[in-house]
């Protein structure tokens, strides 16, 4: 939740085209600057700021419309990689003059909720209200207007100056009503409607105490604000209640103070929970401060408080606290020890609008949603309007690893980060990046393979590498790529075996920075169908299905999931085994074996087929043994049962294995006697140069077979 700086009933979504973005040059891990498409003087946009997934919302409740100053808007960005773009313009239908519309922000997946805290209605001014917006077909469109209860309207309480929204619940703050007491508003979701659940205000809380100031819930979880709250140690030293929901009843769990909070500090000025965590702003104790507190069961306890308190965010690993240091709006990144949860927290990079004066009001507002930050500067200053307002988004070094020896695990698919702020500690052997701040991952292989890692829709020009080991060294280096293609970005292919662990370092060319897109991808083997099939004679093959996409596939009667394709051409007449049984033990396979070299020709070419077997400890591999000849090629065919049980998987790394026995040479016609039709036969195929001669497996027909074969015969069998 980000508390709103605050200055029906239904509302037209304008689409609007694509606000300016400027995407590199402001330093640390700035990826973008937002703007309004229609951005005028003023307007204050970036009051409040909210972010889940691919989009951001943007309060701008200074906003004019024809007739109606200060009516308010808000904005939906869209995230497309490291750029955010303007998707859409929010304002109401009934748009009046000072409503303030946008004073607060809050989303959750395709839900939007937007405070009006200066709406007035029912003859009561300022007495505030609440838009829920639904995102429908790609637009985000008015569901509900929620008004502020009867029985509790007055003017001035401004109904919706805080918000926040966790899936079928919204909060709401009302930190005026009652002469400044304050309430806080919980309202569910059924259908498209939205109902009072209940109301929350604290007994025996003091006049002025600014309750629902702040407000942040998460599940069945609501931390509460009251910024104004006295205590024995004096006038608005502030408190923030938690309350549990069991069914759909919200309780008090405990109220919290700081644990050196004096008169007028305003602890829980801003509040910020994720799961078990939760960061309170207390921005006039001294300089500023913030707390985290951890839960244990119902227990909240301190864990450590940190300088600065103007605004906050938390999310996993990462927090953020906004404010001043040295003179300079900024907002500060703090890490936990990744390693263990209740860890130490320490001081990571901080962030600034470089762009901007230590007068823009940055960092008020910031939101966090464990992917994307975004900053607002309600006062920002751009072209020649003045104090039109931006907001900021960073891919600060939350998910990079600075050194080596703290990488961070990567999995499939692209991660976001930023090198900026962080130590030069490795080298490669491409590129000159080895005086730039480099960041790390860990990548550990489902199966053996190709790989692929690009960092592609980067902001600067990167170097990357791939590495056995830590540290990263040019000695270590398994690949690596400097520029592929005009935009500098880095991409490299390299194979790797089955359950393997290496080191990635992305980099910048000669001492560059900043924000980057890293992508991994599993490359599918080639051989993933019959036409395609790999070229093999004895020996053992890897077989890795992975990434294979076909999954339920029926060739001539046989089911597979994640089929692969052998073309076996034997070395001599004999018995061949085709066994699977090297494989994982959980891997479920099936072996499939055709007597023909055509695609077309298959069914009813069925040499044999193998599911289960006496193979391996659980007897889930395969194995076949059939005749075969030289000269012939077979086609074999290997994938996963489709539905295996129990702790078996159809997807998974192991080995084909094909052995040849050969067959007597002395029966060379293979009619089950040794005499003189084999003497002829064998001549007639050996005078031919017929591989069928070659007796002696050597891949050659000369001299030493005729020895071989008289060998034998002479000896009336094998």
């Amino acid at each position: 939740m980000v508390r709103a700086l605050f200055s029906r009933h239904l509302t037209i979504a304008f689409l609007l085209g694509a606000a300016s973005i400027t995407s590199s040059g402001l330093g640390q891990c700035t990826s973008g600057k937002l703007v309004a498409s229609d951005a005028a003087s003023f307007d204050t946009f970036g009051t409040s700021v909210a972010v889940s997934g691919s989009f951001a919302l943007i309060g701008s409740p200074s906003a004019d419309s024809p007739g109606a100053a200060d009516a308010g808007a808000a904005y939906i960005f869209a995230k497309n990689g490291l750029s955010w773009s303007q998707s859409q313009k929010l304002i109401a239908s009934d748009r009046s003059t000072g409503d303030s519309f946008g004073s607060s922000v809050a989303i959750d997946g395709d839900y939007a909720v937007i405070g009006a805290p200066n709406d007035t209605y029912f003859g009561f001014n300022n007495l505030g209200s609440v838009y829920v917006f639904h995102r429908v077909s790609g637009i985000w469109v008015q569901e509900f207007n929620i008004l502020a209860p009867s029985g509790f309207q007055a003017s001035n309480n401004r109904f919706g100056s805080a918000l926040s929204i966790s899936g079928s619940t919204i909060v709401i703050g009302a930190q005026y009503e009652g002469f400044s007491k304050g309430a806080a508003y919980v309202y569910t979701r059924s259908g498209s409607s939205w109902s009072l659940q209940q109301r929350l205000q604290p007994a025996g809380m003091a006049g002025s105490a600014l309750f629902a100031e702040s407000v942040s819930i998460v599940g069945d979880t609501l931390a509460v604000g009251a910024s104004g709250d006295n205590s024995t140690r004096g006038f608005a030293t502030g408190a923030v209640y938690t309350f549990q929901r069991a069914g759909n009843l919200w309780s008090q769990n405990a109220k919290l103070i700081g644990a050196n909070t004096t008169s007028s500090s305003q602890f829980g000025r801003d509040v910020s929970m994720d799961a078990n965590q939760l960061l309170i702003a207390s921005p006039f104790e001294g300089a500023g401060r913030s707390y985290i507190f951890d839960r244990v069961g119902t227990l909240w306890s301190a864990n450590t408080s940190f300088a600065m308190g103007t605004s906050v965010a938390v999310k996993g690993a990462t927090l953020f606290i906004g404010g001043v240091a040295g003179g300079q709006e900024v907002v500060q990144v703090y890490r936990r020890n990744i390693v263990n949860q209740q860890g130490v927290w320490s001081s990571s990079i901080t962030l600034m609008d470089n762009d901007g004066t230590a007068v823009d009001q940055f960092g008020q507002s910031i939101a966090w949603d464990g992917t994307s930050l975004i900053a607002g500067a309600q006062a920002n200053d751009f072209g020649n309007l003045a104090n039109p307002g931006a907001a900021y988004s960073f891919s600060p070094d939350i998910n990079t690893g600075d050194t080596c020896a703290q990488a961070l695990p990567l999995s499939l698919g692209t991660v976001f980060g930023c090198t900026s702020g962080l130590a030069a500690n490795g080298a490669t052997t491409c590129g000159s990046s080895n005086t730039s701040p480099d960041g790390y991952y860990t990548f550990t292989t489902a199966c053996a393979g190709s790989y692929s890692f690009t960092s592609a829709g980067s902001t600067f020009d990167t170097v990357l590498s791939v590495h056995s080991a830590c540290p990263a060294t040019a000695a270590n280096t398994l690949a690596c790529n400097d520029d592929t293609g005009a935009a500098h970005y880095s991409t490299l292919n390299v194979t790797l075996g089955a359950n393997q662990t290496v080191v990635v370092r992305i980099a910048g060319f000669n001492g560059l920075s900043g924000a980057y897109e890293l992508t991994a991808i599993g490359n599918p083997p080639t051989n993933t169908n019959c036409t395609s099939a790999d070229s093999v004679s004895e020996g053992t093959f890897p077989l890795d299905n992975c990434f294979v996409a076909s999954d339920s596939v029926t060739v001539a009667g046989t089911v597979m999931s994640g089929e692969l394709w052998y073309s076996y051409s034997p070395s001599c007449n004999g018995s061949a085994l085709f066994s699977t049984c090297g494989s994982n033990t959980e891997f479920d396979t099936v072996l499939q074996v055709f007597g023909t070299s055509s695609c077309r020709l298959l069914t009813g070419s069925v040499l044999g087929v193998s599911d289960d077997s006496v193979c391996g400890i659980f007897g889930r591999q395969s194995n076949l043994t059939l005749p075969v000849q030289t000269g012939h090629t077979y086609l074999v065919r290997v994938g996963g049962y489709p539905t295996p049980g129990g702790s078996f998987v159809s997807r998974g790394h192991g080995q084909l294995t094909i052995d040849l026995s050969t067959a007597c040479p002395a029966d060379f016609n293979q009619d089950g006697g040794v005499d003189g039709a084999d003497v002829n036969a064998f001549y007639q195929a050996w005078e031919n140069g017929d591989s069928l001669a070659d007796v002696n497996c050597d891949g050659g027909v000369d001299g030493s077979d005729i020895t071989v074969f008289f060998a034998a015969w002479e000896n009336g069998g094998c």
